[in-house]
């Protein structure tokens, strides 16, 4: 739970036309409630949904400034970076969220997709890896880390990586294949 969250009334967010459609009024957000970090994060959340990246970097900051441990302020900082193609910069919040929160696995990932979007196969493989470790069950993780060795053509692997490929997609393949015949 996000400090802040439970006093905004979301609510008043939204409006609903008969149409069935919604609006969202991100400035209200932080208007209820200037001094609250986790409402300045739920502003940049609107601002991310409205596609407005730039303004919602403005926002995640500022829930930055009243809570510099807020670590999913820091990993939605960097994914709004990384709309905005500015990579570096979305590693960097990226990095700061695992340094509060190192069991907070998003970011991991998140890093992973970085590097695939920028072609560094093999820094892509270590974040997913991380990933990975940090909680083996999750199947998204597992899943990305998969799709990602699939893809990975050998020509930009070397032998070591190639063997963990094999081996991965191998285990990943009997697995699923054992829980379909449970």
């Amino acid at each position: 739970n996000c400090s802040g969250v439970n006093d905004l009334n979301l609510s008043r967010l939204f409006l609903a036309f008969p149409c069935g459609t919604w609006v969202i009024f991100p400035d209200f957000i932080a208007t209820e409630s200037l001094l609250n970090s986790g409402a300045y994060f739920n502003q940049g959340n609107a601002y991310t949904i409205l596609g407005k990246h730039a303004i919602a970097i403005v926002s995640y900051n500022k829930s930055i400034e009243i809570n510099s441990e807020y670590f999913e302020a820091y990993n939605n900082l960097g994914k709004s970076f990384e709309s905005i193609e500015k990579y570096q910069n979305a590693i960097k919040c990226f990095k700061k969220s695992i340094e509060i929160n190192p069991n907070y696995i998003d970011p991991y990932k998140n890093i992973a997709n970085i590097y695939k979007i920028i072609n560094e196969p093999k820094a892509a493989l270590e974040w997913y890896f991380k990933a990975v470790r940090i909680n083996p069950h999750n199947s998204i993780h597992v899943n990305g880390l998969v799709y990602f060795l699939k893809d990975l053509e050998i020509s930009v692997i070397d032998e070591d990586i190639a063997f963990h490929k094999e081996l991965i997609i191998f285990l990943y393949n009997r697995e699923h294949i054992e829980h379909e015949h449970i």
